[in-house]
């Protein structure tokens, strides 16, 4: 029997400190056993786990319920219910998610989750993670969330939460996972995970930048609320109603007041635009310079990064970590352009997915994302305002084609949106103050990720975060030590 040469020199890992609980390699590869290798060293970082600085870790796995939930239009009585889907960069989107009655809520108490709960995946996309945010009284969650209530006396919610973001935390939570066809975390598998285990005040002062970007987050959605005063003023026909799964339903009260619905009219689809248009809309392809689909690029190493429609959640776009060289046809993104998913196995989606690129560095689209440059970029804020209501999403829906759900740009360009006017100057402060809340936001929870990874490789200025952490707890009213 002819020995077979190996192509690379094997890396051989220290079976006894690992632990022989697992025949598959991954659970021994060097870049996702770092936390357990560090937890077991004993070090100057001590660890425990994730057991020990918790009072309860939980789930709901009982199936044959869900067919048991009723959902329901939001309101004062019904309560939201949490998917990964709504799992972001450290945040629940709340405003996202779709809500159940009472009755359903009382059925999955066992699921009931409240604020301050840390929300980690554990089936499919693992390791997404957040926090239960301090602007709900309690909600659901279903059975692909673990929740995991922290001790405060041994930890710290927000930091534990920006741990498992880090890249080290990332790669000890794919180590557990298990599965063939799809990964699994399981509850065991969760509380046996390594947690570094720090003094107090720089656990806090790590998380208080965590729970600054949640109240930032929380005040730019009520920014973005407040701007119906501007549009009631701008658009004195149009009646303000609220809509299944959008920020805002706008219905001329020319139309009829049979349903508030924005689905109940899709049948009466050249009525409104007639109302429209007699109340001043016009073709969106008349306020761009251009609608154009972004192309497709595979070439790696170059200093281009790509935003596809998972980049499109929210006001900030958050690109591929990746670079790559861009053609000479690609688009290069500048600021106040809109950008709408066009492309999706689902059409409910198409449209859904649009925002407003601030400041740009090497941005191009990928081909699922449809570019519009308005001819007046502060005019951006406002088109891509109004393509969120369900107006704008139900004209949208309506442009939709083929076999595959598409919206191409010359479709998209007879979407009718408000004409530019000087009046709109409120209406677009108060959006701008929406986008650099996000921003700022956003630049906290990397900078409460990147002092976690700094803590675990030993470079981090300790008293330097500390004092971070002291300045942003007089700024947003948080506890300090």
């Amino acid at each position: 029997m002819n020995v077979v040469p190996l192509v690379e020199q094997p890396t051989w890992i220290d079976h006894a400190n690992l632990e022989t609980r697992r025949f598959d390699p991954l659970y021994y590869d060097p870049a996702l056993t770092i936390a357990e290798c560090l937890c077991k060293a004993g070090g100057k970082l001590t660890w425990k786990r994730l057991h020990e600085v918790t009072t309860d870790i939980y789930s709901f796995g009982a199936y044959e319920l869900t067919n048991r939930i009723r959902f329901v239009e939001p309101g004062p009585n019904t309560v939201p219910f949490i998917n990964v889907t709504e799992i972001g960069n450290l945040y629940v989107d709340i405003g996202q998610a779709r809500h159940i009655d009472v009755a359903s809520h009382r059925l999955l108490h066992k699921s009931v989750c409240f604020p301050g709960t840390v929300l980690l995946s554990m089936s499919g996309s693992i390791g997404r993670v957040a926090v239960v945010p301090g602007c709900v009284k309690e909600c659901n969650s279903n059975q692909h969330l673990a929740k995991i209530v922290v001790d405060d006396e041994e930890s710290d919610p927000y930091f534990i939460a920006a741990y498992f973001a880090s890249s080290i935390g990332q790669a000890s939570c794919n180590r557990e996972a298990a599965g063939a066809v799809q990964k699994e975390l399981y509850l065991y598998n969760i509380s046996s995970l390594p947690i570094p285990d720090i003094p107090r005040p720089l656990r806090l002062a790590i998380g208080n930048k965590v729970r600054a970007a949640e109240q930032l987050r929380t005040a730019a959605g009520l920014a973005w609320n407040t701007t119906q005063d501007t549009v009631l003023r701008l658009l004195s026909d149009v009646s303000l109603v609220r809509a299944n799964r959008c920020t805002f339903s706008y219905v001329s009260t020319a139309l009829t007041s049979r349903c508030i619905d924005a689905d109940y009219y899709r049948d009466d689809d050249l009525v409104i635009r007639d109302a429209l248009l007699r109340l001043g809309f016009v073709p969106l392809a008349t306020q761009c310079e251009f609608i154009q689909s972004g192309n497709t690029l595979r070439n790696p190493y170059g200093s281009f990064q790509i935003v596809g429609v998972a980049s499109l959640r929210t006001p900030v776009i958050k690109p591929s970590s990746e670079g790559y060289t861009a053609t000479a046809s690609a688009i290069r993104l500048q600021p106040g352009d809109i950008l709408l998913c066009n492309a999706a196995h689902d059409s409910s989606f198409i449209g859904r997915l649009n925002s407003v690129v601030g400041e740009t560095t090497n941005l191009v689209p990928s081909s699922e994302v449809t570019v519009c440059r308005p001819k007046i970029a502060s005019h951006g804020l406002v088109i891509a305002h109004f393509l969120n209501t369900s107006l704008g999403y139900l004209q949208i829906q309506r442009a939709v084609r083929g076999m595959t759900a598409h919206l191409y740009p010359d479709d998209l360009g007879e979407v009718l949106v408000p004409p530019f006017k000087n009046d709109y100057n409120g209406w677009i402060s108060k959006l701008v103050d929406l986008t650099v809340g996000w921003r700022r936001a956003e630049s906290l929870v990397n900078e409460a990720v990147d002092d976690v990874g700094k803590l675990i490789k030993g470079c981090l200025d300790e008293a330097e975060c500390i004092e971070q952490g002291w300045q942003l707890a007089d700024e947003f009213s948080l506890e300090r030590l």
